[in-house]
């Protein structure tokens, strides 16, 4: 019989479980607290953000408008985690809802709240006007952020089909949860690439223009390289993921606002390439997700991702 076997979870793991969701709920007021101090410059802080970003200046600097995403995005992470304490909570056909799996696992808190203390060291190293510490710690932020979001897909797809069952809401809560992450791993990747640009230019002292085009395209081929990936390969793990394109159209219309009169006719062109390139791939995505979970067809089954067998995986289970 195949069930699932994180309905076995046992009282040490219960506690695991608990402690892990308040340490990361912690980690998150703090990360919050510390981000509304930053911004204006307030102790323990010695400086603006937005006063760094404008000795930092570079070639694709969005305009400030943008940053306003970063509301959104804390406003998703607070959801994520009130819904991670509710899992403790809340019972589905008389088992406690965390034991049914889904998209907030155990390592997925886990890595997020090692995230968000990283998000805090950047807080820090930018005051301070130190590019290279700043790339270095955003570039950890991407790294462990994509990890995070990878052991949510993970894991909401293995229990997706019984979820769908089972509780519509836990099943909609996990969507949720892997879109707002999407927000934030699109937004941190894109800000660790502002932070390449500005650790060459200001570092290593390269020519901004052949920097900028060199992130850009890189920007450009990622993205396009992931669609295809997510499409074609990854298409049961990836399937509830839509907010990336909307991010990475939302950044780079702001640059192209905040540059496109002041950086060289091939950046610019490529900016607009991109904004194209992205508005294409956000409405085939669109595309796609309705055409292939129509009447359901990607969870109304169960699959090999979504049940497994208890005495083989039950150890897995308790880390994913």
């Amino acid at each position: 019989m195949e069930i699932n076997s994180q309905h076995h979870g046992g009282r040490p793991e219960e506690i695991s479980r608990i402690l892990v969701t308040i340490f990361l709920a912690v980690v998150l007021i703090i990360t919050v607290v510390l981000n509304g101090l930053a911004g204006p410059g307030a102790s323990p802080f010695s400086q603006s953000t937005g006063d760094v970003s404008n000795q930092l200046f570079t070639c694709i600097t969005p305009a400030g408008y943008t940053f306003i995403i970063w509301s959104i995005i804390y406003t998703a992470l607070v959801l994520i985690v009130i819904y991670a304490i509710s899992l403790l909570l809340l019972r589905v056909d008389g088992v406690k809802a965390w034991k049914h799996g889904g998209a907030v696992s155990f390592s997925f808190m886990l890595v997020l709240a090692v995230n968000l203390i990283l998000n805090v060291g950047w807080l820090f190293a930018w005051d301070a006007v130190n590019a290279t510490a700043s790339f270095i710690i955003l570039l950890l932020v991407a790294v462990t952020n994509i990890i995070a979001i990878s052991l949510s897909a993970y894991s909401f797809a293995r229990v997706a089909s019984s979820l769908y069952q089972k509780s519509k809401f836990h099943f909609w809560s996990g969507i949720l949860v892997i879109n707002g992450m999407g927000l934030y791993v699109t937004w941190t990747i894109i800000a660790a690439l502002l932070n390449v640009t500005i650790f060459f230019m200001y570092e290593v002292k390269v020519d901004s223009n052949g920097v900028c085009l060199g992130v850009l395209i890189f920007l450009l081929v990622s993205f396009i390289f992931w669609f295809i990936l997510e499409n074609a390969v990854f298409t049961v793990f990836a399937n509830p993921l839509l907010t990336h394109y909307i991010v990475l159209l939302w950044a780079i219309v702001g640059v192209y606002v905040e540059q496109k009169d002041s950086v060289s006719t091939e950046v610019s062109a490529l900016m607009v390439t991109i904004i194209a390139a992205s508005s294409i791939m956000l409405v085939a995505r669109v595309v796609i997700l309705v055409y292939r979970n129509r009447n359901n067809a990607t969870y109304s089954q169960p699959t090999t991702h979504n049940s497994v067998k208890v005495d083989a995986c039950e150890t897995q289970d308790r880390l994913y």
